[in-house]
């Protein structure tokens, strides 16, 4: 362990840095609406009920063995300690790869923490190596807090460790440094590995040398059980990888049993096999073990992209893109598959593999010396690199003067390819939503380009090395080169392919119910309620209140309205006429939607928590480790007595929201068990058992008819859902809670999949000098055909209506300057539904 004294050290200048490292947390709402004062975690359970919503018909490909995954590696035989280690391997040759916590533990007991950074840029990952083209090991927040050991030649980045003592690098332009980097002493790239490898060398004196690092691979296939478990849930997800932004494998029973072989290094994610053999990880949260796991091996976190399971041939999740499900003859482009006739053997050990052919794509996998003859696919335009397709490795780019080519390239293909950085990305028929879905592609997946579509926002991409071409959205892609540089296809017939010509083939079977549809929208939480027609005409006031919502036959509107705290739900004819209480005396009512039929409401409102704020206190000192502080924790205190050294934060109210559902012919109701923070909920038009609301940590659907709930995404900030009246999208919005700028529209499949940005804030508006505020797109609302999403917009300076298609092109104002002048909209940034169009 690192020595005592740092750890005395290390706590108390950790939490007095707090005190003054927080006040950039988020601003105070007007409504406590905060989800991230919502500390109650999304449960890592699948649903227990059939899947409700229309998917493609996939053909799953067998699944293609990951590198180092049960692949033994010869007795004796060095091997790297990552494979998306540093451009240059010196400083890490010859160390093992399974770096055990023995040996992570030794190495870290010869470091002293010399200052503490706390992280203040967004977006921020912790590297392999000491630059942004080494691998990432994980992502983190603002306000992170960690030890540092040491820096750089350069001095621009530092090795730090966090309290679970996961080591890594960070750049010194992402932290505030508190104390001096001066002494800081100069360390390699991999500093455990050296010191691993120095610890394996023979010593001169007659004491025992610190445990090498063993050369079997962490997941081989000798891994024996540590202990059993069963699952302590109605459902628990077995993914590829230890967290829940992996691919799902297959879905555990209550009580289902399992072995245990592994752990991530934060000892929240177990490694375990079922009695059929299917390997894959679980939270060890809902494990019920049977015996110990202190003595399982841990994964060390800079291998976890390579611990990542293989789906198998009968898993629900397919581990490459999968061919569309009608005949090849109809598929979006006819491609020749990949293949020279060419290939190699690897000259020096290792060989890097990259996701692009260059030394800045930072290595994906390796290559080691060995008799395999590695088949050669194609070469890049420069004709320096070779895309490979070995068995021992995953298929990618190597340097051509790595490998001893048996053949000729004289005539191989030159492709482009791209990097799949995003899970389940669906790929279509065709450039546009509104084309077939047709397959998905895998998470950290290489993919064949063949091009772009003409607004160059759609790819046509291939599997590697044969399969039929799909096209799936840029944004999720990383390319092999530069987009610009790429062609733009045509169909079979030399046409370019238009979107808008297959847009009423492909929507048949929707038709708005409501031949004239209309536009209500409030112009502040509790203010006008306002009617008017899409094209701008026939402005008038309807009445005042809170998150109006149209009725799906578009002739009622439904509204809460507040006297103080307690408030009603509200019903009124779209003339005027009819207004009625339909649920009173209920706190803080808010957004209200409608059943499909019209018969039903259901809305939120205020229930029970914690109603002030709390001041927490723990100690500190040898042996007193206190809790990491929530984010929403304020007015951090350390003080020292006769009892020893504390640290206080303060917590703000900690309200409860939950679900009612009214009958409107009776004025019944019954309240839904949406969890403790259910917010904004979403009838969904396709499924009538169905809502979706704002669940605090993600969305989460209930069931209106029975006890069940489920997370369907993961993004604690996404609000605002607002289901496509055909049933088939969600729109939600995603931005920084407290308001602020940044916020954006997002569009996701009606199960919380294929989750893709539809609005941002263009670079060039960004740098202008004078102006750094982003703009922020809000509060949207699906047009009855549901091929447009009208939205909330303050890049004008003002708050207007802006409509843009369903895919985010085109994004214009909805009215003319002249109507929006009579609008006088604002937004408070409180979750309220500001817009209904019906």
């Amino acid at each position: 362990m690192i020595k005592k004294q740092l750890w005395l050290f290390l706590p108390i200048l950790t939490l007095t840095l707090l005190i003054t490292g927080c006040a950039h947390e988020e601003a105070a709402h007007l409504e406590p609406l905060d989800p991230a004062k919502w500390p109650t975690a999304a449960v890592e359970a699948a649903a227990a009920s059939p899947t409700p919503f229309p998917k493609a018909t996939l053909q799953v490909e067998p699944a293609v063995a990951v590198a180092g995954v049960e692949t033994p590696t010869p007795a004796g035989e060095p091997i790297e300690p990552t494979a998306t280690a540093a451009p240059s391997t010196a400083a890490t040759s010859g160390v093992a790869t399974d770096l055990t916590a023995a040996v992570v533990s030794n190495a870290l007991s010869q470091f002293s923490i010399v200052a503490t950074g706390i992280t203040i840029a967004p977006d921020l990952a912790i590297r392999q190596g000491p630059g942004a083209n080494y691998g990432s090991i994980t992502s983190i927040e603002p306000g992170s807090v960690f030890g540092i050991l040491g820096k750089n030649s350069g001095g621009d980045w530092v090795y730090v460790v966090d309290a679970s003592l996961s080591p890594g690098w960070l750049p010194v332009s992402g932290l505030r440094v508190v104390g001096s980097l001066d002494q800081a002493p100069v360390l390699p790239p991999n500093p455990i590995a050296a010191l691993a490898q120095s610890a394996a060398a023979p010593a001169p004196s007659t004491e025992s040398a610190a445990p090498a690092a063993s050369s079997e691979p962490v997941l081989s296939a000798n891994l024996t059980p540590v202990t059993t478990a069963k699952v302590n849930n109605d459902g628990l997800n077995m993914r590829q990888g230890p967290g829940a932004s992996y691919a799902r494998i297959l879905t555990l029973a209550r009580d289902d049993e399992v072995s245990v072989l592994a752990l991530n290094p934060r000892k929240d994610w177990a490694l375990v096999e079922t009695a059929s053999k299917q390997r894959g990880w679980v939270s060890l949260t809902y494990l019920a073990l049977d015996g110990s796991v202190a003595n399982a091996p841990i994964v060390p976190a800079a291998e976890l992209n390579q611990a990542s399971v293989p789906v198998a041939e009968n898993s629900a999740q397919p581990a490459a893109m999968v061919v569309p499900a009608k005949p090849a003859s109809d598929s979006a482009t006819a491609v020749g598959n990949l293949g020279t006739g060419a290939t190699a053997k690897i000259m020096r050990d290792p060989v890097e593999i990259r996701p692009g052919p260059g030394t800045d794509y930072a290595p994906i996998d390796d290559l080691r010396l060995s008799d395999e003859v590695i088949p050669l696919l194609a070469v890049d335009q420069t004709g320096q690199w070779v895309l490979v397709n070995p068995t021992s490795a995953t298929v990618g780019w190597v340097a051509l003067n790595d490998l001893q080519i048996e053949g000729s390239l004289e005539n191989a293909p030159q492709v482009n390819t791209a990097w799949v950085e995003s899970n389940a990305v669906e790929v279509r028929s065709g450039p546009g939503i509104f084309h077939d879905a047709v397959g998905i592609l895998a998470i950290r997946s290489l993919v064949q380009v063949l091009g772009l579509d003409d607004s160059r926002s759609w790819v046509l991409v291939k599997p590697i090395p044969a399969g039929d071409a799909a096209w799936a959205p840029l944004n999720f892609l990383i390319p092999g080169g530069r987009w610009a540089d790429m062609p733009t296809v045509k169909d079979e017939d030399g046409r370019q392919e238009d979107e808008e010509k297959n847009q009423p083939s492909n929507l048949p079977t929707f038709q708005p119910s409501n031949p004239h549809p209309h536009i209500v929208f409030q112009r502040s939480s509790g203010g006008d309620i306002m009617v008017i027609n899409p094209d701008g005409s026939g402005l008038r006031r309807l009445t005042s209140g809170i998150d109006p919502a149209l009725s799906p036959d578009g002739q009622r509107v439904a509204f809460t309205r507040w006297q103080g705290e307690t408030g009603a739900v509200w019903v009124i004819n779209l003339d005027g006429s009819n207004e009625r209480e339909v649920q009173g005396f209920v706190k803080q009512a808010k957004g209200p939607d409608w059943s499909p039929d019209g018969s039903q409401l259901v809305f939120n409102f205020q229930t029970g928590g914690r109603l002030e704020s709390k001041t927490e206190c723990f100690p500190v000192g040898e042996g007193k480790n206190p809790p990491m502080p929530p984010r929403n924790a304020t007015d951090f205190k350390v003080s020292f007595g006769s009892g020893g050294a504390q640290v206080c934060w303060k917590l703000p109210p900690d309200p409860h929201w939950g679900l009612r559902v009214v009958n409107l012919t009776d004025n019944k109701f019954k309240d839904v068990d949406g969890g403790a923070y259910a917010f904004r909920p979403a009838w969904d038009p396709g499924q009538p058992w169905r809502i979706v609301s704002d669940g605090g940590r993600g969305l989460l659907e209930v069931d209106v008819n029975r006890d069940y709930r489920q997370p369907i995404t993961e993004e604690i900030n996404d609000g605002s859902p607002v289901f496509s009246p055909d049933g088939r999208y969600l729109a939600v919005t995603l931005g920084q809670q407290g308001g602020g700028s940044g916020w954006n529209i997002f569009r996701l499949n009606a199960n919380g999949t294929g989750r893709v940005q539809l609005t941002e804030t263009p670079l060039w508006e960004t740098a202008q000098p004078g102006n750094d505020k982003a703009w922020n797109n809000v509060a949207p609302a699906w047009s009855p055909d549901a091929s447009q999403i009208a939205f909330l917009t303050d890049r004008t300076g003002r708050w207007e209506i802006w409509v843009m298609n369903a895919d985010g092109s085109e994004q214009r104002p909805l009215f003319s300057a002249e109507v929006n002048d009579q609008l006088q909209i604002s937004y408070e940034f409180v979750d309220e539904r500001v817009l209904s169009w019906r």
